[in-house]
């Protein structure tokens, strides 16, 4: 999907995290849906760069990326 190799660059290229990101491979759709609601909405301000990256996704595009890591 769109906007999934920019995650790749902090959670790393199969998604199991590490140093800087947590791991996004296997997780539940539903929460990386929230998750990502809340960086786009400023709900959740704990990393600079994740509420700009999500803002610049339609819900749409961000959807489609959770459930190919959901699906991990």
């Amino acid at each position: 999907p769109k906007g999934i190799a920019q995650c790749q660059a902090c959670h790393q290229p199969n998604f199991q995290g590490g140093m800087p990101a947590p791991r996004l491979a296997g997780l539940s759709y539903e929460y990386l849906v929230g998750e990502m609601r809340e960086f786009a909405s400023d709900e959740r301000a704990n990393n600079l760069d994740m509420p700009k990256f999500m803002r610049a996704l339609s819900e749409r595009e961000r959807n489609a990326i959770a459930r190919y890591l959901s699906a991990l």
